[in-house]
């Protein structure tokens, strides 16, 4: 027989506080309630998922590691917090590459790309052609 999907999120979310009672920090304890988070759609699951996966990157745990930041990534509103996904996307790319995932790591970096150039996927304002930025600097003092 299978647990009907509320009642299963429910469990997820209940060992998740059962965790967080315990007042432990370890890896182990971190991981474990980055996964109970994401099962149980908990909205702690997107914080929790990166940190579990910076500490799995630190101990050079790829697969968990990618895991985590693609769930901390698929939760994060990459057009509210551009920078906050940015890093997701860099640090993924970076863990891919580590584990010889090139392909992976490449779309990661694009992502990151995108993302560190302002395309959010929401529309620009239009360019009043007023931009001093891009007159070189010298010129402004001229």
């Amino acid at each position: 027989a299978r647990i009907p999907e509320a009642r299963r999120r429910a469990l997820h979310v209940r060992v998740l506080r059962a965790l967080e009672a315990t007042g432990l920090t370890d890896d182990d304890t971190v991981y474990a309630s980055a996964h109970h988070a994401w099962h149980g759609r908990d909205l702690r699951a997107r914080h929790l998922n990166a940190d579990a996966a910076a500490r799995a990157q630190a101990r050079y745990s790829t697969d968990l590691a990618m895991v985590c930041y693609e769930r901390a990534i698929a939760l994060t509103d990459e057009a509210a917090e551009p920078a906050f996904a940015m890093t997701l996307h860099e640090r993924l790319a970076d863990v891919a590459f580590l584990s010889a995932s090139y392909s992976r790591a490449l779309t990661g970096y694009e992502q990151a790309l995108r993302l560190g150039r302002g395309d959010t996927g929401r529309p620009r304002p239009p360019h009043t052609g007023k931009c001093r930025s891009l007159i070189p600097y010298r010129s402004r003092r001229e």
